[in-house]
């Protein structure tokens, strides 16, 4: 498949030389602060750059093209038996083009059945019963879903969900229970859903873990937070 546009960021690399992961960046938009955002102000990611152009977003031909050739690169190294997870994140929110997430997915399970598809999304998308059917149907097999806080004025404080919300969730409260309703949705899809949230100030992990126990989700994860 030959890429159908420009740009460059759509894959990347990153983990230890024994634990590799594919990563895939969909776009740099995001209807919340970003996650890289929530990690604090000393945070960077390393081997990321954001997609070029910033406002180029890659097509569904773009991404099959784009990770074919990193798993060629694989099969080449010898490494074909064990190919890398693969995860859509990236700068923006990767649900934002989740036509094009779903495309890629489909084709790319098709070519490579024993390839492993996890999302990192913010999980901020009104009634998502539709949504999270879909990426079980693709193939997605697990998703990381920032659930940041266990109560709704610190969530909001967090993320700050913004005007690429449906209108709905952008009332009091609402982009938290829309988090906490995705979750529990995709627990009951079939997806395997790790939470996590950011040990920054004001943040009761121990509380936002039995939150994440109560909605379903099998794992939890707080990450490091970086002032």
């Amino acid at each position: 498949v030959a890429p159908s546009s420009f740009g460059t960021g759509v894959t990347y690399w990153s983990g230890a030389a024994d634990a590799r992961h594919l990563y895939v960046a969909l776009t740099n938009r995001c209807n919340a602060r970003t996650l890289p955002e929530t990690r604090g102000p000393g945070f960077a990611m390393a081997s990321f750059s954001p997609l070029s152009p910033p406002d180029w977003e890659p097509s569904e031909d773009d991404v099959v093209a784009a990770v074919s050739r990193a798993l060629d690169g694989e099969k080449a190294a010898g490494r074909e038996a064990a190919f890398p997870p693969l995860c859509f994140a990236g700068l923006g929110e990767p649900l934002l083009r989740a036509s094009i997430l779903v495309g890629a997915t489909s084709r790319l399970r098709s070519a490579h059945p024993a390839l492993s598809v996890r999302i990192s999304t913010n999980g901020l998308f009104a009634h998502p019963g539709p949504l999270v059917a879909m990426l079980a149907d693709a193939g997605v097999s697990s998703v990381s879903v920032a659930l940041a806080a266990s109560d709704a004025p610190t969530y909001c404080a967090l993320m700050r969900p913004n005007d690429l919300c449906d209108t709905s969730i952008r009332e009091p409260g609402a982009a938290f229970e829309a988090v906490c309703t995705f979750i529990r949705l995709a627990v009951e899809s079939g997806l395997d859903v790790e939470c996590t949230a950011v040990a920054g100030p004001g943040v009761d992990a121990l509380a936002t873990e039995a939150l994440a126990r109560q909605l379903g989700a099998s794992g939890w994860r707080v990450r490091q937070h970086f002032p």
